[in-house]
């Protein structure tokens, strides 16, 4: 293994780690066992070499660079570990440029992102005074994030991977403190919009990946609001309220959750407190904790009145959405017409770009009215709902649509419910 006269640490591998949510410890054991299986001669590393080859203290020799190519399924310039690659300054000027243009062409910010900027913190030659560009790299994720609830996900999901990538790539080469820390919550914020979009088309393993990262950012961060927004995100991969209780666990979703709101304070962002909270009493509603669901209901809304606007991902939070979670809260808490007559008027007044929100605002009054007998009205909500989910690839509320259907289940020779589940049926 040679040494690396850059030093630069080498964030693409250490990127690919974290999205595994690996350790040190978990790469070094893998790359053993791989040589196990294949019968082949011991290897000589262990966590703290790995730990070297991020920090670009060493450069792993070509045996170890085969092995990382397999045991990420990336090629090696995919991990940094590209032999000889000259450092970025080294590279011919108008070759980055192509680089780089095709990237502000591919995320449409062509007209946001300063290249010559974005071309120096990339090369290592940022400074202090190249604080606009990580404006500009914000204003984009805000553009991005203002889409995630009104476009297909995966219309969005390869531009936001790709500027995800180019923000991982470019903290390798930022060494000032305040602007790192400022770039690595950025990035964060990037990869859990990532994961939220690929939820939302099912993919949870990537998901998980993405958002197991934004916790290692947010940690290396310091950035307490960034940790308790991915720990609101993960709850999903744990909670009943999607499937109406045909599958999760409250309790692990709970614990996520309590995790999240002891993470803010009155410095916190309110959007994403309020958030916390709103997703909070789901869970209590669904454990059946009235007491519990009420108060996190008026913690949300009252942190709700009194925010400012907000610019990115929480523009359309506000006590319109939350409503769709006081009828979500009613209809796990067994108040059907309660819960009915909230999510009428959120549904009217949800904004019809937010597709996704519209879809299981929808789905959750199909459900009250299911729960009240109303079986024609419950089956014209879900094909709506179902019909615009798959137009816009959401997946995941697909599921949520099955979920409501159990709840038709006593009238399943009825007209109206048969035609629901032949469109189900042409749809799986």
């Amino acid at each position: 293994m040679g040494d690396n006269g850059c030093r630069r640490p080498n964030e693409m591998l250490r990127y690919q780690r974290r999205l595994r949510g690996w350790t040190l410890d978990d790469v070094a054991e893998q790359l053993h066992r791989m040589v196990a299986t294949a019968g082949d001669a011991e290897l000589g590393v262990d966590a703290h070499m790995v730990g070297r080859w991020e920090r670009g203290v060493r450069h792993p020799a070509p045996r170890y660079v085969a092995l990382l190519c397999r045991l990420f399924e990336q090629p090696a310039d995919q991990l940094g570990l590209v032999a000889g690659e000259p450092a970025p300054e080294c590279r011919d000027d108008d070759v980055q440029r192509r680089q780089f243009l095709q990237y502000l062409g591919l995320v449409g910010g062509a007209t946001v992102v300063d290249w010559d900027r974005l071309s120096a913190l990339v090369r290592g030659q940022a400074t202090a005074a190249d604080e606009p560009l990580l404006d500009d790299l914000e204003a984009l994720t805000n553009s991005y994030s203002r889409q995630v609830e009104s476009m297909a996900p995966m219309s969005l999901l390869p531009a936001m991977r790709n500027h995800l990538g180019v923000l991982t790539r470019s903290l390798q080469a930022l060494p000032q403190a305040e602007l790192r820390r400022r770039l690595l919550s950025l990035t964060g914020e990037t990869a859990v919009l990532t994961g939220w979009l690929s939820y939302l088309v099912e993919n949870r393993g990537d998901a998980r990946t993405s958002w197991a990262y934004a916790l290692e950012l947010a940690r290396e961060s310091g950035d307490d609001t960034l940790f308790a927004f991915t720990l609101s995100m993960q709850r999903l991969l744990h909670s009943t309220i999607p499937s109406r209780g045909r599958f999760g666990n409250t309790a692990r979703a709970l614990v996520l959750l309590d995790e999240a709101a002891a993470k803010l304070g009155p410095a916190s962002s309110p959007h994403v407190h309020a958030m916390v909270l709103a997703k909070r009493a789901e869970e209590h509603a669904a454990a059946g904790d009235h007491v519990s669901t009420q108060r996190d209901l008026a913690g949300a809304e009252r942190l709700l009145v009194n925010a400012a606007p907000h610019t990115g991902f929480f523009a359309e939070w506000d006590l319109v959405r939350l409503a769709g979670y006081r009828g979500s809260c009613a209809l796990a808490l067994r108040r059907p017409r309660e819960a009915a007559a909230v999510l009428e008027d959120a549904a009217e007044r949800t904004n019809p770009m937010l597709i996704g929100q519209r879809c299981a605002v929808r789905t959750d009054l199909a459900a009250a009215y299911a729960q009240q007998r109303d079986v024609d009205r419950a089956c014209d909500l879900l094909t709506e709902s179902l019909d615009s989910a798959r137009r816009s690839g959401l997946e995941e509320l697909v599921l949520r649509v099955e979920g409501a259907r159990e709840h038709l289940g006593p009238w399943r020779d009825a007209p109206a419910v048969r035609r629901l589940d032949e469109r189900l049926a042409a749809h799986a």
